[in-house]
C-alpha cells in the first residue's frame, strides 16, 4: 500500500512539528544517504556496483531464456487444452506471466522509461497483450460495476475517489481453480501538462493479494502505470511515503510491509528527496475550542441547506480560481457528510465552507476549508468549531481528521504559526489565527518521502547496442537468444 491515515498519528509523536531545525536536520539525513549510495556504488560486492549490474542484467536475460524454453514447449500443446483442462491453462498462464515478469524486471535494471529498459518492458506488455487477446484479460480498469471484486484491495478513502471518478483504478486478474479471481489492484491520479508542471501520473495505492505476492503481480499492476506514462510524451511517474516512526510494540507485519513497499519502488527506479507536505492528521478529541465563543448562528450544516444546497455549493465554488475546485463541482452533494460538513451563510449565499467526507471507519478527510476574499476569516473558527461539536455530538472524540492545506487561508494560518502579531494590513484576524493555530498544535503537519521516475534526458539514454556493448566489453556473452529462434528440442 502508499498511505493510508489509520493509527498515522500515533506514530508521529517523536516527529516533533516542522521548523528550521527540523528541516535542517532532515537536509543532513538525505546528504548522508546520498553519501552512502555513493560508496555502495564503489563498492565491489555492493548491488549498485556497474559490474555487479551488468552481471544482474546477465543472470535475469538467462532466466528469461530459461522460462521462453519452457512456454515455447507449453505452447505446442495449446491447441489440444479446452475449457475443462483447468490445470493445463492454468500452467500456460503461469508460464505467460512468468517471462512477463522477467521482461519488468530486466526493464527495471537501469530506467524503464527509456532506452533499452523502455524496449523491454514495452517487450513484456506486448506479451501481456498477445496472452490477453488470446485467452481473456490478466488486467482490467476498476469501475463502479466491477470494484466490489477489488474492495478488499483498496482503503476506504481511495475507493471513495474511484467511485466518484476523482481517482483511476486498474485491477490484477488470475484464473484459480477455474474462476477468473481479482488478485490485487493499483489506484492513481492523472495529472494533465499545464504552464506550470509537467504531466504526471500520481501512484496512490498499491495492494497485492497475500498470496499472490513475490508472483510479479505487482510489477504487473506498475507496468500498467508506466505503459499510461509512454503514450503522452514526457510524462513522469510520482509518489508520496509519510514519513512515520514505529514505537516499540508495532505490528511487525505492518512494518515489514512498509520495507517492501520502499524496495519495491526503490527496485522500480522512484527516486526520492525528504521534504515537508501539506498535509496534516489529528484526533478530533485532542482539539478543544473551549476558549472560544462558539456563536456561530450564521453556520449551518449542508443538511440544513436542504434542496438548494447543491447549487449554492456549487456557486461558491465556482467563484474561485478556474479548475480549482472543478474535482469537487462535479461531486454530488451526498458525496460530503451533510451533518459536519457546514457553511457560513450571508444573504442567502455562502461565503465560506467546510467540507468532510466521513468513511466506514469513523474517520474524515477534509475536501475544502475557504472563505471568499471579502469576508472576515474568523467564520474559519465558526465552521471549524461547528464542525468539532456536531463531531463529538456524533460520538467521535477517538475519529481522525486528515487531509491537505491547500486554499490561500489555510496555506496563511501555516505560515503564520510562529508569530501571533497583528498588523493592520494583516487579514487574517487574530481569532481565526488563534483557531488555526490551536488546530495544528494539536496535529501534526507531516513529513513526506516524495519520490519520482522520470524519463531520462535523451543524451543519458543507452539504447539495446550501447547496453550490448557494454556488456559485452565486460565479457558477458549476449548471444543467448539465437536470431532464428528456439526450437522444441533446444
Amino acid at each position: 500500500m502508499i498511505f493510508s491515515q489509520d493509527g498515522l498519528l500515533d506514530r508521529l509523536d517523536d516527529l516533533g512539528e516542522p521548523d528550521e531545525k527540523v528541516s535542517e536536520a532532515a537536509k543532513e539525513i538525505e546528504a548522508g544517504f546520498n553519501d552512502i549510495m555513493q560508496q555502495m556504488t564503489d563498492d565491489e560486492d555492493s548491488e549498485y556496483n556497474p559490474a555487479n549490474i551488468l552481471q544482474e542484467d546477465d543472470y535475469l536475460v538467462e532466466e528469461l531464456v530459461d522460462k521462453l524454453s519452457y512456454l515455447n514447449i507449453l505452447e505446442t500443446q495449446t491447441e489440444f487444452i479446452t475449457e475443462n483442462d483447468t490445470e493445463e491453462f492454468e500452467d500456460l498462464e503461469e508460464a505467460y506471466l512468468s517471462v512477463i515478469d522477467s521482461f519488468f524486471e530486466l526493464a527495471k535494471i537501469v530506467n524503464p522509461l527509456s532506452g533499452f529498459g523502455r524496449v523491454r518492458l514495452e517487450s513484456g506488455i506486448s506479451t501481456l497483450r498477445s496472452f490477453e487477446e488470446r485467452f481473456g484479460p490478466l488486467t482490467t480498469k476498476i469501475v463502479p460495476e466491477n470494484a466490489a471484486a477489488f474492495e478488499s484491495f483498496i482503503s476506504d478513502e481511495h475507493l471513495a475517489d474511484l467511485l466518484a471518478g476523482r481517482k483511476r483504478g486498474i485491477g490484477a486478474l488470475r484464473h484459480i481453480d477455474g474462476r477468473l479471481c481479482a488478485v490485487g489492484a493499483v489506484i492513481y491520479t492523472v495529472y494533465e501538462k499545464n504552464d506550470t508542471d509537467e504531466a504526471m501520473i500520481e501512484l496512490n495505492w498499491i495492494m497485492v493479494h497475500e498470496d499472490m505476492r513475490e508472483s510479479g503481480t505487482g510489477n504487473l499492476l506498475m507496468a500498467q502505470l508506466l505503459e499510461l506514462a509512454l503514450m503522452k510524451e514526457d510524462t513522469c511517474l510520482i509518489t508520496k511515503l509519510p514519513v512515520v516512526t514505529y514505537k516499540e510494540g508495532t505490528d511487525e507485519s505492518e512494518i515489514e510491509e512498509r520495507t517492501i513497499l520502499e524496495n519495491f519502488l526503490d527496485q522500480w527506479g522512484f527516486e526520492f528527496t525528504i521534504d515537508t507536505c501539506s498535509d496534516f492528521v489529528y484526533r478530533i478529541s485532542d482539539y478543544s475550542i473551549e476558549n472560544y465563543d462558539d456563536n456561530y448562528d450564521d453556520t449551518v450544516s449542508l443538511a440544513e441547506l436542504e434542496t438548494e444546497g447543491k447549487a449554492l455549493l456549487d456557486e461558491f465554488l465556482g467563484s474561485f480560481t478556474e479548475d480549482e475546485y472543478s474535482d469537487l463541482l462535479a461531486l454530488p452533494i451526498d458525496y460530503y457528510d451533510s451533518e459536519v460538513s457546514c457553511a457560513v451563510m450571508k444573504d442567502g449565499k455562502i461565503h465560506a465552507v467546510f467540507l468532510v467526507k466521513r468513511f466506514d471507519n469513523d474517520n474524515y478527510r477534509c475536501e475544502a476549508l475557504r472563505c471568499k476574499k471579502d469576508s472576515d476569516t474568523a467564520c474559519i473558527s465558526r465552521l471549524l468549531a461547528h464542525a468539532y461539536n456536531t463531531c463529538i455530538e456524533n460520538g467521535d472524540r477517538d475519529s481522525m481528521i486528515y487531509g491537505s492545506f491547500q486554499s490561500e487561508e489555510t496555506l496563511g494560518f501555516m505560515k503564520q504559526l510562529g508569530s501571533m502579531e497583528h498588523t493592520e494590513d494583516n487579514k487574517f484576524n487574530m481569532e481565526g489565527l488563534e483557531i488555526a493555530k490551536s488546530f495544528i498544535d494539536t496535529g501534526r503537519a507531516l513529513y513526506a518521502y516524495r519520490g519520482s521516475l522520470h524519463p531520462l534526458d535523451p543524451d543519458e539514454e543507452i539504447s539495446v547496442e550501447e547496453w550490448d556493448m557494454l556488456k559485452e566489453s565486460a565479457g558477458i556473452n549476449n548471444n543467448k537468444i539465437p536470431a532464428s529462434g528456439i526450437d522444441d528440442i533446444e
